[in-house]
């Protein structure tokens, strides 16, 4: 016996063990989005916005400046920004420096706009010793303030189309292994994706993971984690079960017969370190995103791997004991009709006898 397979034999049965791990989990994620709401990443939130555009050739140094001065005047408004993010075209002419605020952001942005266009227009026409890094730029400087809640409104109408993606995804599942395999297969196998998905969201909220469209991009992403382990843990036990080698063992044994979880071992972990390397190449945007189809990848495994056969030999049992009893019903029913068929026989024979006994006595 393999070392998997004396995981699962161990595993398998203690449904009462792993099903309220899995609950409280999905129960705290409840509790946590409901009071609390998820972690929505800054960028994704109904932000102010003051925007320095420069049409002039892309330098470090004439980033430092215009930066430089927006945190004077900041300071002197008594507003701090979210954070800040320079867009630079693709062929270095010209620049935008995009400066974040709580939308809630108090502060007179229309005097703190006209002073930072102020300051920076000094600092372009300063000569001599007081020049500086954006000197002769005056006309070429632009200083916009906006208010952006189509981030927002964006991530809702994805996630939208997400969730439409993902009811069909699992409709396909379902259909796919309940073709090949049962509908029990393709019930356990749709299942098992639902409740990854549902894991995964829950762990969003609980580890405040900051939630954006890369987000979604990570459950849907989980989703299919979930499908296609299912898939493979459903389809190897339903093979199991109709081996005919196998019609001689209880509930328990052919669960750990069709045990799959050497090969959601090793998916899993190659799936892992690319994720891990492309978190670890990746901006903190990228990291989380990492972060976050790891917990999914986790919660597949976790489902279709421990969940599933912990909870398989339950429900096999149920079919064995409706097969037995489907069988005996049967065997029951066939019995009584054939000694019905049997009577209806002898009665035609008796007739027939006694049809031809007065043949003869005429």
């Amino acid at each position: 016996m393999t070392t998997m397979n004396k995981f699962t034999k161990k595993i398998a049965g203690k449904f009462g063990i792993f099903a309220p791990i899995a609950l409280a989990i999905l129960i705290a994620g409840i509790v946590v989005a409901a009071i609390f709401g998820f972690n929505t990443a800054p960028a994704y939130s109904d932000v102010k916005t003051l925007t320095v555009k420069v049409n002039s050739y892309y330098t470090e140094e004439r980033v430092s400046a215009v930066k430089d001065v927006c945190k004077a005047e900041f300071s002197k408004a008594g507003v701090s920004s979210l954070f800040d993010e320079t867009d630079v075209s693709t062929s270095l002419n010209n620049y935008e420096i995009v400066y974040c605020f709580k939308a809630d952001e108090k502060a007179d942005f229309a005097e703190l706009k006209k002073n930072v266009e102020e300051k920076l227009t000094a600092a372009a026409e300063a000569s001599g010793e007081n020049k500086t890094a954006l000197e002769g730029l005056q006309t070429l400087l632009r200083v916009t303030v906006n208010e952006k809640t189509a981030m927002r409104t964006a991530t809702r109408h994805f996630a939208l189309r997400a969730a439409i993606a993902g009811g069909v995804l699992l409709l396909a599942v379902f259909v796919y292994v309940s073709l090949r395999h049962k509908l029990a297969a393709g019930l356990a196998a749709a299942a098992i994706a639902l409740v990854t998905l549902g894991l995964t969201v829950a762990l969003t909220a609980i580890c405040r993971i900051p939630f954006s469209a890369m987000s979604v991009n990570a459950w849907f992403i989980s989703l299919l984690f979930g499908a296609l382990f299912g898939t493979i843990a459903a389809g190897r036990m339903h093979a199991a079960e109709k081996d005919e080698e196998n019609a001689g063992l209880d509930a328990k044994e052919i669960t750990v017969k069709g045990a799959s979880e050497k090969t959601l071992f090793a998916l899993s972990a190659g799936i892992a370190l690319g994720t891990l390397l492309i978190g670890a190449m990746g901006f903190t945007p990228a990291q989380w995103f990492s972060l976050l189809v790891i917990a999914g990848l986790v919660s597949a495994l976790f489902t279709a791997g421990i969940l599933y056969p912990a909870m398989y030999p339950s429900i096999l049992k149920k079919l064995l004991v409706s097969r037995v009893e489907r069988s005996r019903y049967d065997y029951v029913k066939k019995s009584r009709s054939e000694k019905k068929k049997n009577a209806a026989q002898a009665t035609e024979s008796a007739a027939a006898e006694n049809g031809e006994g007065e043949s003869e006595a005429k």
